[in-house]
């Protein structure tokens, strides 16, 4: 019904179908049956996390901006970086 990517359904006609998802977010799926006469739907949300073992990328500031005269030859900068470790733990600044 919904989500930021399409799934694949091993079997859409199969209520006990696997589901392949291809993206983090969350999608809504409905399964709906008929007898021919009456059909009923229900819906399922699915909340698919990421990986907690896949690298980000490092947290960076390089300060706030700053405003010198002409007299000013040095200025200190108040920079900042993080990580979260992976893949290794030497951040390079």
């Amino acid at each position: 019904m919904s989500g930021p990517r399409s799934v694949s359904f091993d079997d859409a006609t199969n209520p006990l179908a696997g589901v392949g998802f291809f993206q983090v977010g969350t999608y809504v799926l409905q399964l709906t049956a008929s007898d021919s006469q009456l059909t009923a739907s229900d819906r399922v949300t699915i909340t698919v996390l990421p990986d907690p073992n896949t690298n980000s990328p490092p947290v960076v500031s390089a300060g706030p901006n700053l405003m010198l005269t002409a007299l000013q030859t040095t200025v200190t900068l108040q920079g900042s970086a993080s990580d979260d470790g992976k893949p290794s733990h030497v951040l390079n600044l």
